[in-house]
């Protein structure tokens, strides 16, 4: 549903508005958000799992920090043909030293 522009020209949108343009087919969205993910993250792949279903991907996986979270949800949004991120990737617990 797309939203209704005012009468001041203000139009909200919604991250499921923004590309709803490029209609790609889920596989090629797969492909390219985990590749995207091996290129800009600073994790193993094989950590991080791409799921999509019509256009909307969910990440899995588990990452050593948090910013790496982020980041592989920043790359799935930024694929054409996306029309939403769930991140499912869980943290790390870091490892205290024995006392």
């Amino acid at each position: 549903m797309l939203t209704k522009t005012r009468k001041d020209g203000y139009r909200p949108t919604r991250s499921t508005d923004l590309k709803r343009t490029s209609a790609r087919a889920d596989p090629e969205i797969a492909r390219d958000v985990a590749s995207a993910a091996k290129v800009n993250l600073l994790a193993p792949d094989t950590e991080i799992k791409v799921v999509v279903r019509e256009g909307f991907v969910t990440l899995e996986g588990t990452a050593e920090w948090d910013f790496q979270r982020r980041d592989a949800e920043s790359c799935a949004r930024n694929i054409a043909g996306v029309r939403g991120v769930m991140n499912c990737i869980k943290v790390k617990p870091a490892m205290s030293a024995p006392r």
